[in-house]
């Protein structure tokens, strides 16, 4: 690949021909624009994939824009001007691109099917101890940290320190004296008479969605995130092709393969849960989604939520 690509003129005729000479047959021209007397030239590029339903047989090759992947800087030649490449492979660049479009989709899904994850025991066992401060705070109106000891113990108040930290960065609890109290996002207007189980689940839904991505880096509560993995590899096509699929059953570990590489140990079981909790649907052999989930998601318009991140 050259290090530079000359251009005559800045103008979309002359740079798109260029930008795909560099940068692949499906790089764009996003716009030209001055950063102090720097000239920069954003570039994107066109994203493809393949997707498969397995009822109807039909096949669609769904191209995913992702404009302002690379700025360009432009230096004036005698002979026109110089787009100087970056040392990255461009290619490399917009796939990390795409992973991240498709990251980002997991809290998009997670917003429709919290009430279903919450109730998978491996997510409700790592969020027990979230759920227990939050409970106490709801309950009992604050929540006062046991006194750190030695051994196990302090362990544990170091980890509980953490999680305190956690909720009170969201907003649902805030420090009053040595204890925690309500904060200004802790869910509220529950009916006297509501259940338990509504209170948890609302609460729990608001933490993933207010946190996942932390929760699963810096708490370490890593059993969250293949359950968050394997319903996007359901929900993200769907969504892509703006329609419900149906996918094998024997192909489902593939399509998670195709966007998150080799499955985990445990996707089988995972997956089963998924599907007995509600987040997926087993049908006659193949994984589609739930209307719960999968409805809502096809009132977003899949290339504006790309483009801006917007749900509407």
């Amino acid at each position: 690949m050259a290090e530079t690509l000359l251009v005559k003129e800045l103008t979309a005729a002359e740079l798109e021909p260029a930008l795909r000479r560099g940068l692949g047959i499906r790089a764009f021209l996003s716009g030209v624009s001055e950063v102090g007397k720097q000239r920069v030239i954003q570039a994107g590029a066109n994203h493809f994939e393949i997707i498969d339903d397995d009822r109807t047989m039909e096949r669609t090759v769904a191209f995913t824009r992702l404009p302002d992947v690379l700025s360009l800087e432009v230096v004036r030649t005698p002979k026109g001007f110089a787009v100087k490449m970056p040392p990255e492979d461009p290619q490399e660049l917009v796939r990390s691109r795409y992973r991240g479009l498709i990251t980002r989709h997991e809290g998009e899904v997670l917003r429709h099917s919290y009430r279903q994850l919450v109730h998978i025991s491996e997510v409700d066992l790592a969020m027990r101890p979230i759920s227990d401060i939050l409970a106490r705070v709801h309950n009992y109106g604050s929540f006062a940290p046991p006194a750190p000891r030695g051994g196990s113990a302090r362990v544990r108040s170091a980890r509980l320190a953490k999680y305190t930290r956690f909720l009170t960065d969201l907003g649902f609890i805030q420090p009053e004296g040595a204890a925690f109290v309500p904060g200004p996002k802790l869910p509220r207007g529950f009916a006297p008479d509501a259940p338990e189980q509504e209170v948890y689940e609302e609460f729990m839904g608001r933490v993933l969605q207010s946190g996942h991505q932390f929760m699963t880096e810096v708490l370490h509560l890593t059993m969250i995130k293949p359950f968050l993995r394997i319903e996007n590899s359901y929900y993200w096509p769907a969504h892509r092709v703006g329609d419900y699929l149906r996918i094998r059953r024997e192909r489902f570990g593939r399509e998670y393969s195709k966007y998150y590489g080799p499955r985990p140990p445990k996707f089988e079981g995972h997956l089963q849960s998924l599907i007995r909790k509600g987040s997926l649907v087993a049908d006659r052999g193949t994984v589609t989604g739930a209307p719960e989930v999968m409805d809502p998601l096809l009132r977003v318009d899949f290339d504006k939520w790309a483009a801006t991140g917007e749900a509407s």
